[in-house]
């Protein structure tokens, strides 16, 4: 719930909370193994936890654990139910906590991997929605993280993942050019393009793709 949100609880205390809610789930999944609604609550506490105990808690191996755990269990739901078109969205997002996960242990490589195919989930989820505002948010998301995540191995796949990001940005935009973290996305999503650039020494290409992110950076304060 909105636990985890609340800037009144102390690390510890959320630290504490997630533990504990993550057992009663278990124990209640253990009794009600068909029921939807406790696997589905079990699945967000676990991905959760994953995502807090990676980047708040200092916790990387549980946040792995939680992660693979959470893995196992939509991979399971995929072979029980192939036609479920959730599953395979819950899956990419769980990849994303995962390369989250393993960034924090160190294993850059594998994050990379994971964030690679989520990219690759979120484009099959299009095709079958492709008006479904939510998912071309999480796969903007999803291409912008592989971005940053990717740009110490290879500008140029950097770039073009950026380059993904911020063509579903700039659609987002255009169907509500008053959402403003979607602008203010669109407008980071133009930063790698620069670095690209001026890698391979085309200094007059980065020099105007610079200034474009910086027009567009402006927008966003006028």
């Amino acid at each position: 719930g909105s636990y985890g949100y609340d800037p009144s609880h102390s690390q510890a205390d959320l630290d504490a909370f997630q533990q504990e809610n993550l057992q009663r789930l278990r124990e209640l999944l253990a009794r009600f193994p068909t029921n939807s609604t406790v696997r589905s609550a079990f699945g967000a506490a676990l991905w959760q936890r994953a995502s807090f105990a990676a980047e708040r808690f200092n916790k990387p191996k549980e946040s792995l654990a939680a992660g693979l755990e959470l893995q196992e269990d939509i991979r399971a739901g995929m072979a029980r139910m192939p036609d479920n078109k959730q599953l395979p969205r819950d899956y990419a997002s769980c990849l994303e906590v995962l390369a989250l996960a393993h960034q924090a242990v160190g294993d850059h490589a594998k994050a990379v991997e994971e964030s690679e195919e989520a990219m690759t989930f979120y484009d099959q989820a299009l095709k079958s929605d492709p008006g479904n505002l939510a998912l071309i948010f999480q796969s903007a998301q999803a291409a912008m993280n592989l971005s940053y995540r990717v740009a110490d191995v290879s500008l140029k796949r950097s770039r073009d993942a950026e380059l993904v990001a911020r063509e579903r940005y700039r659609l987002l935009t255009s169907l509500d050019p008053s959402n403003t973290q979607w602008r203010h996305n669109f407008a980071m999503a133009h930063m790698m393009e620069c670095y690209y650039l001026e890698s391979e020494g085309q200094t007059d290409l980065a020099r105007q793709a610079f200034k474009r992110s910086e027009e567009h950076t402006s927008e966003l304060q006028s």
